[in-house]
Formats: structure tokens, sequence, C-alpha cells
């Protein structure tokens, strides 16, 4: 009687399609999780006395500078925005809204708050007239929009609503800018933005981890992702067994920390290169699965076994396959053919 003929195990490496099509299922998850996971944070971090202290600190430094005043919403709003003349309006009083705006701003630079004695005046003053003076170009002519009378002091030298302009220019870009550097509005957009910038960083990481870093350990058989236990891929070892769970969570920490945060910080170029790995080898190996010694193999016609004992038990044979060797496994030697034989009989 001729004995039954070994079984052998074979796992062909996954297509790159598939693997970049389970890859884009994941994403996809990862996103909708951070999103949602980031909105519930940022809507706690709002609610913190820490950062609610510091956006008044801010709200307060911000009304003192005489800059800006409380909508009718009662958030701040620059006055430029509040007091903004069109030119489509029936009839724009510019001559109403500049006086206001150069109240505003003689008030903003001679506060010692937030220039020393003298200093804030100087600035205003050369935004008026000198090498640094804001410089008009229009119908009624080209230079400065302030000159000297008879008594040496400046005053405009152009219509209300030519002043306007200057004006505009000179409480955005130049008066504005000067309050964040009061060290009180610091401290607090330093906070403002550590507490948002960390409450979005932290979604980023949480909604990519669960996704790649829990199914993994979830389903053992294949240590798969959700987009990879849609499409039948799975992460075997040179043995055709699945990694060990600790063997699972360095390849996903290696991705997640190596491939895809390091990226954000190093210009895509450590994903860009597991993605080139993938491309070029024959074994189809990423970056983290080159470190962890796995492969993403297709399990769409083989099932995925978790020991050489589970498989023994499924199929009455023990071959042990490397993966290494290529798609079509390795020829049994007389030796280990003897030994399924025993097996079987």
């Amino acid at each position: 009687m001729d004995s039954p003929k070994p079984l052998e195990l074979v796992y062909r490496p996954c297509s790159r399609w598939r693997r970049a099509m389970a890859f884009l299922i994941d994403m996809s998850l990862s996103l909708i999780l951070g999103l949602a996971i980031g909105i519930g944070i940022v809507a706690l971090v709002a609610q913190a006395p820490f950062y609610q202290t510091a956006v008044s600190t801010m709200d307060e430094i911000e009304l003192r500078s005489g800059l800006y005043e409380e909508n009718e919403e009662g958030e701040t709003s620059s006055i430029t925005e509040l007091y903004a003349v069109s030119e489509e309006e029936a009839n724009p009083d510019y001559a109403a809204v500049d006086s206001l705006f150069a109240t505003a701003l003689e008030h903003f630079f001679s506060d010692p708050y937030f220039f020393p004695e003298g200093e804030g005046l100087t600035i205003y003053e050369g935004l008026k007239s000198g090498e640094g003076a804001l410089i008009y170009e229009g119908n009624e002519g080209n230079g400065a929009y302030f000159r000297r009378d008879e008594n040496g002091n400046l005053v405009p030298r152009l219509s209300s609503e030519a002043m306007y302009s200057f004006y505009v220019e000179a409480i955005d870009g130049t008066a504005i800018p000067y309050i964040s550097t009061a060290p009180a509005y610091i401290d607090a957009s330093r906070t403002t933005f550590l507490s948002m910038g960390g409450s979005l960083l932290s979604s980023l990481f949480l909604g990519i981890f669960v996704p790649f870093f829990v199914p993994p350990l979830f389903f053992k058989r294949g240590r798969q992702t959700l987009g990879m236990k849609a499409l039948k891929l799975a992460v075997l070892t040179a043995k055709a067994v699945p990694p060990t769970p600790g063997r699972t969570i360095a390849r996903s920490l290696l991705f997640l920390f190596v491939e895809v945060l390091l990226s954000i910080f190093a210009f895509l170029i450590p994903i860009l290169v597991s993605i080139t790995m993938v491309m070029v080898r024959r074994d189809r190996q990423s970056f983290h699965d080159y470190v962890t010694g796995t492969y993403v193999v297709d399990c769409s016609d083989m099932p995925v076994f978790l020991s050489y004992e589970d498989y023994a038990e499924k199929t009455a044979s023990a071959t042990p396959i490397d993966l290494r060797k290529g798609d079509e496994g390795r020829e049994l030697s007389p030796e280990e053919k003897e030994d399924v034989r025993r097996g079987i009989d």
C-alpha cells in the first residue's frame, strides 16, 4: 500500500494592490475614528479651567489695547472688522471712522503695558513719516499719508476716504501684532496652542493606534487589521505561523512610531522607504515586516494555523515551510518525508 502524499503548506505573497487596498481601508477607519476622538477631546479641553483662563486672559489684553471690542455674540473682534466701511454704502462716513481709529491707535501706542514710555508713539510716528512710513498709491498721488504743517505737526494730506486705508493698515499690519508680544499674552497663547495642538496629535495617534494595533492582537489567526481581514490577508513569520503577541506589538509600534509619526516630522521619508521596499522586494516586505521578520501573505486559498501542532491536527502533517524560499515553498528532505509518513501511519 502506497503511503499518502505528504501535505505541503504554501502561502502566496499578497499582491501589492490588495495590500494597498487593505491599507486604504484601515486609514479610512483611522481618519473617521481620529475625527470622532478629536471632536471629543477638543470639546473637553475647551471646557477645562486652565484653557478658559488662558482664553480670558487673551481677551482681556485685546480689549485693553483698544483695538478690539466685543461684538454682538460677546466675542472680541478687531475694530477694523466691527467698523469696516464699504464703498457700496449709500453715505459712508469715513471721517468718523478715521477719528475712531486714530484715537484707538494713539491710546494703544501710548499704553505702557505694551510699550516702554515713549517707544510706542515713536513707532506710530514712524508709520506716518520717515523711511518706514506707510505709502499711499492712488488717484490722489503717491507718497506718505501725512505731511508736516508749518508748526512741524504731522497732519493728513489726503481725503478721509484715502486716510481710511492708512488706519486699517496701521491697525491690522502693525499695531495688532504688537499685542502678541505682551508676556501675559505669550503665556496664554502658548497654553491654548499646546492644548489644542496636543489634542489634535492625541486624536491622530489614537485614530491610527486603535485600527492598526488592537485588531492584530484580537485576530490570532493572521494578526490582521480590519482591512486585511476583509481582503483575506495575513501576517506570518518565516515558519508559516502567526507571530507571537510580542512580535505583533513590536511590528505595530514600528509602523506607528517610525513609519507614521516620524514621517510627519521627516518629510514622509520613512513611509516612502517602506513603500519602496514593498515595491522592489521579491518577498514584498515593508520596513516593519523586515525588522520583525514577518510577511504579509494571501490566505484566501489556505487557512492560517496557530502552530505546527494545530497544522498537524487539521492536516495530519507537520511539514515545516520557510516562506523566504519563495512562492512554492521547499521540497521535503527524505528524512522529513519519512517523519510525515510515520505520523500518518
